[in-house]
């Protein structure tokens, strides 16, 4: 049996992990609170009060923010302005944008939070080159070689996915650059990392800046905006209550859904205690801010945790109950019927999300030719924007390997709406180890233990030249060092010089019982001409010459020694349509191969073999 990391079973329990620890920023606790708001601003006919919002960061528990504005919706009390945190800027920057909250539920429903933690694109989108690493018994896990030094990634994940989302879901904002001229006036909250300052994002990419609020350092890698990496807000500023008041604010109304400090009874594990850690840097904070606002709502969030996520619609109506229950307060500012109603239809109609795409543009390092990335993209310029085939094309250029992330964005341009593709470099890149352990135990008592190493130089030319090169130790000692050419841009056609050194035990039987051990030792180079066959497969025909050795390690010493030399025309054929490498549920692999070894080139013995398998 072959010993394998499970990266499928790995994969979920890093999504869980992530989904336990987001925004999971601390609280006094989930009682609501009291206080009184301040009365209306006194003056003439129509004078009244600016109102904001703040809203927390807290993970899963920010759903509660969309019932809060539900229930503020049907008091018709006008929002004027908001600033959040985390989840607290993704639900109040959908907002700005005119959503509403019907909407903003929906949208945050057709979210797949089980999968939104892992950047890898699903197995059957992945080209046949890169399910070969599946297959290689290497660690999902990759680090770096940069500057003649190990170098890892910023954090567990890139973000792919959540950026995908985020900018799917501000669509409408596209070529928004001042967060003042949105619908309703928003203010982001993020943490410099640099200096661990707080950073107040005004303006630039609203999806950018969700992205920025909500990245738990860690676990979801930094973004750089404008020079400065930043990570999650809640670090310095989970309810900003200050930030809506320097908005111009005359009342503002903060909704707290972080959450409480455990007692020390319920901690019980590592993740227990990194949450519980969390909470307390954001503790201090969060109070000092609370008892700033004019009206504090803390809704009854009891059994639910900041990695909730598959408990929206059980946590949405928690934030709805608590606004209504201070229904009293909130009465004097609210709008008649008919001036909430034209005020909010002005608000849903501002802005609309572009329909067509002018151009397509590529933001790509210089290093990189846009044609090898262009050739990968399905969707083109003068079309309708199709949010599925721009999801597959950001994954195939993510999934050649070379990139942290790769997003878009949409910019005005004089003749419409530019869709922008942004590929962003790794900056642990572009070399990269891999490592990984293998091991055989047969049912007659050996066993073959191995531990392997890939090393990888992605787009090494502009053709997308990819060098590869796997060592091994153990039982099997082993070199095999690769370079994989492209022909053009596309990538269909290529050319695959190699060398192959290997040492090896060979065990030799007579009747079912091992009589011997060879020592065996082999060196080989080949070469091929080879074409990809769309994402499920590959073709390779060449030609490899190389000399095996052998001598009898453990065994009779009457068995003889072989020293033959290998000419051969070599010709594979493999195909890999699996959802996933080691236990799938669906699909089928397999391969055919033939080795035709000739005395005409300089083989010692000229045979035919032919092998093949299927999953």
């Amino acid at each position: 049996m072959t010993g394998r990391l499970d990266r499928h079973r790995a994969g979920r329990a890093a999504a869980s992990l992530g989904l336990l620890l987001l925004a999971g920023s601390a609280a006094a606790g989930d009682a609501p609170a009291t206080g009184e708001p301040p009365p209306p601003v006194a003056g003439g006919a129509g004078a009244r009060p600016r109102i904001c919002l703040a809203l927390s960061g807290g993970g899963a528990r920010g759903f509660a923010h969309i019932g809060a504005l539900q229930a503020l919706e049907e008091l018709r009390v006008p929002v004027d302005c908001i600033a959040g945190t985390s989840m607290g800027s993704i639900v109040g920057g959908l907002y700005a944008t005119g959503m509403s909250p019907r909407e903003i539920e929906d949208a945050i429903g057709t979210v797949d939070w089980g999968s939104l933690f892992n950047d890898r694109p699903p197995r059957r989108d992945l080209s046949f080159r890169r399910k070969q690493d599946d297959v290689a018994d290497l660690a999902e896990v990759e680090v770096g070689i940069k500057d003649g030094r190990i170098a890892l990634p910023r954090g567990l994940i890139a973000g792919q996915k959540i950026g995908f989302v985020l900018e799917s879901l501000t669509l409408r904002a596209a070529g928004v650059e001042d967060f003042d001229t949105l619908p309703i006036p928003f203010r982001a909250v993020a943490t410099d990392i640099g200096t661990g300052s707080m950073v107040v994002l005004r303006r630039g990419k609203l999806a950018d800046a969700l992205r920025a609020s909500m990245s738990l350092p860690g676990l979801v890698a930094p973004i750089e905006i404008d020079g400065r990496l930043l990570v999650d807000g809640g670090l310095v500023r989970n309810l900003p209550v200050d930030v809506a008041r320097e908005m111009g604010a005359d009342v503002v109304i903060a909704i707290d859904i972080s959450t409480p400090l455990d007692p020390p009874s319920a901690i019980r594990s590592v993740t227990d205690v990194t949450r519980q850690v969390t909470g307390m840097l954001t503790h201090g904070n969060v109070e000092a801010q609370a008892a700033a606002a004019d009206l504090l709502i803390r809704p009854d969030l009891a059994g639910a945790t900041s990695g909730s996520f598959f408990q929206a619609r059980a946590i949405l109506p928690a934030g709805h109950e608590a606004i209504l229950a201070r229904r009293a307060a909130l009465a004097p500012y609210a709008l008649t019927e008919e001036a909430y109603t034209a005020r909010n239809a002005a608000l849903r109609a501002a802005l609309k999300a572009p329909a067509r795409i002018a151009a397509v543009r590529i933001d790509a390092p210089p290093d990189v030719d846009p044609r090898v990335l262009s050739r990968r993209i399905r969707t083109r310029p003068d079309s309708n924007l199709d949010l599925a085939t721009l999801q597959s094309d950001l994954g195939r250029l993510y999934e050649l390997g070379e990139f942290e992330r790769v997003d878009f964005t949409l910019e005005p341009s004089g003749k419409g709406t530019d869709l922008v593709i942004r590929a962003r470099e790794k900056p642990w890149g572009p070399r990269s180890l891999r490592f990984g352990v293998n091991f055989l135990n047969g049912f007659a008592g050996n066993t073959d233990f191995n531990v392997r190493a890939r090393y990888t130089r992605l787009l090494a030319d502009r053709l997308g030249a990819e060098w590869r090169t796997d060592a091994q130790i153990g039982r099997t000692r082993r070199v095999l060092t690769e370079l994989y050419q492209p022909l053009e841009f596309s990538g269909t056609w290529f050319v695959a010089p190699s060398l192959d050194v290997s040492s090896a035990v060979v065990d030799i039987f007579e009747d079912d019982r091992r009589i011997a051990d060879y020592d065996v030792h082999s060196a080989s180079g080949a070469v091929a001409l080879g074409a990809q066959l769309g994402r499920s497969g590959e073709a390779r025909a060449g030609v490899l010459h190389g000399r095996a050795r052998a001598h009898v390690g453990v065994g009779p010493s009457t068995l003889p020694r072989l020293d033959v030399s290998i000419g051969a025309w070599v010709g594979t054929l493999n195909f890999d349509r699996l959802d996933e490498a080691h236990f799938p549920h669906r699909g089928f692999a397999g391969g055919l191969g033939a080795f035709l070894a000739r005395r005409g080139l300089g083989s010692d013995v000229a045979y035919d073999k032919l092998i093949g398998g299927a999953s």
